[in-house]
């Protein structure tokens, strides 16, 4: 077995490289979930050295019971968002800057109040009060290609296979707001292409956030304010093709779109 920075290491070549996960030598991914995640923390300080930082907030990812049937285990996992590769609403990307792109329609928090390893352990009760915004966002996945292959090792050590968000206008939150009632649409250039609820992601997006905060701090982690959250999908994966415009709206949101320009342009 590799060392953790050695795996590290692999994993950024091949991401910048855009390389399909098959080809990912065994040895570079453990089995071990807390294995995985020690080279995430690798893979992080490695993108953060090579000026792709600051880190902008968190992804959860498997927060749908039927996707954590599929992986084989009974918890979400988390991974890093970089803030160069948070954009706002109508950004055109270029498509040829990934190898298998997904998206996925979220509710998205915005931290108002710090989460640190010594206020653990949350709930979904205890951090309502730290939530200050919420908006639609739309989380960027690349799976290289990976497929049904992928495992959990495989999702945890490649940062949950994040590749950035496109944000809506964020709105002010109040624990009033019942978010397991908030529901939304997916489109692709205006075709329905899923629709989801709030309470779909364990219950509701608080009950992710807890779960986050918690898995955090036994990383030594914190939830820094003003750090965003993406709660996981609501709605299916959609795998959008060069042309295409993907958007989402949520209940009592502004949407959020962005589009892949065609084959050959940017």
């Amino acid at each position: 077995m590799w060392t953790t920075e050695q795996s590290a290491a692999v994993l950024l070549e091949h991401r910048r490289k855009l390389r399909p996960q098959h080809e990912l030598p065994s040895r570079a991914v453990p089995a071990d979930r807390d294995a995985a995640y020690r080279v995430q923390d690798a893979l992080i300080q490695l993108h953060l050295d090579a000026g792709d930082g600051p880190v902008a907030g968190w992804k959860v990812a498997l927060t749908n019971p039927a996707m954590q049937a599929m992986f084989g285990v009974d918890e979400p996992a988390e991974g890093a968002i970089f803030g160069p590769l948070v954009h706002a609403s109508g950004k055109r990307l270029d498509p040829g800057k990934y190898r298998h792109l997904g998206a996925e329609g979220e509710i998205v928090l915005r931290m108002r109040e710090s989460l640190t390893p010594d206020q653990a352990p949350f709930t979904a009760e205890s951090v309502s009060e730290a939530v200050g915004g919420y908006m639609a966002g739309i989380e960027i996945v690349d799976d290289r290609d990976a497929g049904a292959d992928a495992t959990i090792g495989l999702l945890v050590a490649d940062n949950a296979m994040n590749y950035g968000c496109a944000l809506g206008r964020e709105s002010a939150y109040t624990p009033t707001i019942d978010l397991a009632r908030v529901s939304g649409r997916l489109t692709i250039d205006g075709q329905p292409a899923g629709e989801g609820v709030g309470e779909n992601v364990l219950g509701g997006p608080l009950h992710v956030l807890a779960l986050l905060g918690n898995s955090l701090a036994r990383r030594g982690r914190s939830l820094q304010a003003g750090d965003i959250v993406m709660t996981g999908s609501l709605a299916v994966t959609v795998w959008p093709q060069p042309g295409e415009t993907i958007r989402w709206e949520v209940d009592g949101l502004d949407p959020v779109e962005f589009s892949l320009a065609p084959d050959g342009t940017t």
